[in-house]
């Protein structure tokens, strides 16, 4: 378990967010800002894995993307094994054929703020969502030059927004106003009684109250529909049951919180389940560490199942391989992907 992760450095490029390819057992895509993602130009790199004399991996920089501003999230498409979309600082989303060098295939530039996240659905694969700091939650399709809907999800920053893996039209979403929320895409409208010096909030179907403070990150249990882990500035991660939504009522208030788990020293920038296990979480932290955690352990037995801390700065991605199972890759502002089995 102590064994030293596989790391490859990117120096002059922090990165903000990594994603294992859906089709390529052995396949990366990294998501970098020069200067932190404060001001600058942007990377999209592309990393193999190839089997390493220990066992463990040995990580090869295949390619990279120079982009104009900084990229702060990438996903993979759910159709197509070669192409992926990244979001960008400067409100644009691109999408990358990584069979054609230097430029984008399409550019969309709709929201008016940095674009935090991007996630494609691994149900309507044709479709992906981006979420903003200008409180707008869009859908996309790859044919279409404009966005397929438009949600204003939060009057503030919207940090992550991502697709239900059980459910293809239900969305959930986070927010620099402490709550999560749970769109039904089938049914859109408007929150009543709303003033007239914003523009109308959509209506959820269910917003948990989830902090006090800014929630980062959340995400959905890959095994148990309806169970999301958040986390955030107040350093803690909440796991909850949503299970109480009614069909086909609006502005529902609640959340079931199930778990909490405590111990990292800062704000928590990232929540991933296994794909494995449906108790398995990662997560990684501006406390420099990544930390993985059962989260219904048998009686007598921890929460926390392992530390890991080589990065000498914010981490700020995780992800785990789809193929192999155990295997956790983590990303930070030290410039280095690791890449550990747990």
């Amino acid at each position: 378990m102590n064994t030293p992760p596989s790391n490859l450095q990117t120096p002059g490029f922090a990165h903000y967010s990594l994603a294992w390819s859906p089709f390529h057992t052995t396949r990366i895509a990294l998501a970098s800002s020069a200067n932190f993602g404060l001001v600058g130009n942007g990377r999209l790199h592309m990393v193999s894995l190839a089997p390493g004399p220990s066992g463990l991996p040995v990580l090869k920089m295949d390619k990279y993307y120079e982009t104009q501003d900084g990229l702060y999230d990438v996903a993979w498409s759910e159709i197509h094994e070669n192409q992926l979309v990244t979001a960008s600082g400067d409100g644009s989303i691109r999408l990358w054929d990584v069979m054609l060098n230097e430029l984008p295939i399409h550019v969309w530039h709709e929201h008016t703020r940095e674009v935090f996240s991007v996630d494609w659905s691994n149900l309507k694969k044709d479709t992906f969502a981006s979420s903003s700091w200008d409180g707008m939650v869009k859908l996309w399709t790859p044919e279409r030059p404009r966005s397929l809907t438009t949600l204003q999800a939060h009057h503030s920053c919207v940090y992550q927004a991502l697709f239900s893996p059980h459910q293809p039209d239900t969305l959930a979403t986070c927010s620099t106003d402490g709550t999560v929320k749970i769109f039904d895409l089938r049914t859109p409208a408007y929150v009543p009684n709303n003033n007239n010096f914003t523009s109308p909030l959509s209506a959820a179907v269910l917003t948990i109250p989830a902090s006090p403070g800014e929630v980062l990150t959340i995400d959905w249990n890959k095994y148990r529909p309806l169970t999301l882990a958040s986390g955030g500035v107040d350093k803690i991660v909440n796991i909850w049951d949503c299970r109480m939504i009614k069909p086909g009522e609006l502005n529902q208030v609640g959340g079931v919180r199930e778990t909490q788990l405590f111990g990292h020293e800062y704000a928590v920038r990232k929540v991933q389940w296994s794909p494995h296990r449906a108790e398995v979480l990662a997560t990684a932290s501006y406390d420099m560490t990544c930390r993985v955690w059962n989260t219904a352990p048998g009686p007598g037995r921890a929460q926390l199942m392992h530390i890991h801390d080589p990065h000498t700065e914010f981490v700020v991605g995780c992800g785990w391989s789809i193929y192999e199972e155990g295997v956790l890759a983590s990303c930070g502002w030290d410039s280095r992907l690791n890449v550990f089995r747990v």
